[in-house]
């Protein structure tokens, strides 16, 4: 075979398309990967052949990277949330946080949140128990910009943190809120048990299609001595308890984020059919999210986005729209 299909002497390591290095078990997860679209009836890469060549040179069993998919035992750990969906549910925000008597609340966001006037909408829903906000939250989540929010948190005596936007604001609030509880018991925060509740728990209100607000999991940028680095903490306590799917938050999103959001999200449901740690109910819903019609509706707005007529008086673009965010809210399942 030429250099796009053929294995590196003495390794098990194989050049693929002349542009990366793959391994063996990376080319049998792509191969079930691309099987299970094809069973699917999803237009699959276009590689399906050169993938089943590298897999008969490498003697890989299909059968196996198959059964990568269908496993026949799995440990799953589940999550107490509330999720709110719909059109213009951000209006309910005030009544759901009455139902957990959360009094004293800190909203974690972005610049562009404030100047589209979204964190006004927050404030005019909260009233008085909002009580701190920190709206310039930079991507990824640098450690001090933790420490700067902690003290606002810390001086305000929160009870309750909100995520609004994307991975980083709902990401530092999940790290708030594992960190407060360590200033108030003076004990390690992390979970010692699937079912331990938070000190401070999280709401999480997403604008992109990420999907943070179902996980427990999130990402600090730590610096020192001139190298920043990504931390990345797992722990069942941070998954917000609180989830408000409103598909109008969607709609002041950039094109490139749009996309690059979007797309993240349907990689996520094709990961979930295949990940080690994947629970077999939630392949119907990735499943159903990455299959006809809803992927191909996904894709074509996500791809010509900025041809949207946004000004339309009488928003019929939106409707369209809706069909997308029920996909986002399922992504985000099955990612948890």
């Amino acid at each position: 075979m030429n250099q796009e299909g053929s294995t590196r002497e003495g390794g098990n390591l194989i050049p693929f398309q002349g542009v990366e290095w793959m391994s063996r078990t990376r080319v049998q997860l792509w191969l079930a990967e691309t099987l299970l679209l094809r069973d699917l009836h999803v237009e699959a890469e276009p590689h399906l052949n050169a993938a089943l060549e590298i897999a008969q040179e490498l003697k890989l069993d299909i059968l196996k990277a198959r059964n990568v998919i269908l496993m026949n035992e799995f440990r799953y750990t589940s999550y107490a949330q509330e999720i709110i969906f719909g059109p213009g549910s951000i209006t309910r925000l005030g009544e759901a946080i009455e139902r957990f008597s959360w009094r004293r609340l800190m909203l974690c966001s972005t610049g562009s949140l404030r100047r589209d006037g979204t964190i006004t909408s927050i404030e005019k829903a909260l009233g008085d128990r909002l009580v701190a906000t920190f709206e310039h939250v930079r991507p990824h989540v640098p450690d001090f910009q933790v420490a700067e929010a902690l003290a606002l948190a810390e001086e305000n005596d929160i009870d309750a943190l909100i995520g609004l936007g994307g991975g980083s604001p709902i990401g530092l609030a999940k790290a708030l809120s594992l960190a407060l509880e360590e200033k108030r018991t003076g004990r390690p925060a992390l979970s010692t048990s699937s079912i331990d509740q938070p000190l401070v728990p999280v709401i999480a209100i997403p604008t992109t299609y990420a999907g943070s607000e179902m996980t427990p999991v999130y990402g600090i940028t730590q610096h020192s001595d001139g190298l920043a680095r990504k931390i990345t903490v797992t722990d069942s306590k941070i998954t917000p308890k609180l989830v408000i799917y409103d598909p109008l938050l969607t709609l002041n999103l950039s094109p490139a984020l749009t996309a690059s959001t979007g797309i993240n999200a349907l990689a996520n449901c094709i990961e979930a059919l295949y990940s080690a740690i994947h629970f077999p109910p939630q392949q119907p819903l990735a499943a159903h999210a990455i299959s006809p019609p809803r992927s191909r509706v996904a894709m074509l707005l996500l791809t010509t986005w900025k041809h949207v007529p946004r000004c339309s008086p009488e928003r019929t673009w939106q409707e369209p729209l809706y069909r997308v965010s029920p996909w986002h809210c399922i992504t985000g399942s099955v990612t948890s």
